[in-house]
């Protein structure tokens, strides 16, 4: 039983990751593509982490694996937020809202 969790978890993992790039490839925008980061940065690393515990380990691979897995998931909405921001201001050269931006948010209310 606990080696078919173990084979569920790694496969689905995988399978997020898999999903997940071929997404990033098929995107036109680099706004588009960062949708497909956020489960490739939290899902995927979760799935395969819970793969390694269910296995049964070492704990010290168990902990590096919960850890890594941690840390992307805790990083990943950042990253996503800076190269959000980074490739607006290399599109119209500021981070801030454009004057037209602000009148239309003013009309849709």
């Amino acid at each position: 039983m606990r080696l078919a969790a173990e084979a569920v978890l790694l496969g689905a993992g995988v399978l997020v990751q898999l999903l997940c790039c071929a997404g990033v490839w098929r995107m036109r925008t680099p706004l588009d593509r960062l949708h497909y980061l956020a489960p490739a940065s939290f899902l995927g690393p979760m799935l395969i982490a819970g793969s390694v515990v269910v296995a049964g380990s070492a704990l010290q691979l168990a902990l590096k694996a919960v850890a890594i897995a941690l840390v992307l998931a805790l990083s990943g909405p950042l990253m996503t937020r800076v190269l959000a921001r980074a490739v607006r201001v290399r599109e119209f050269g500021t981070a801030n809202p454009l004057p037209e931006e602000i009148m239309q948010e003013g009309q849709d209310k």
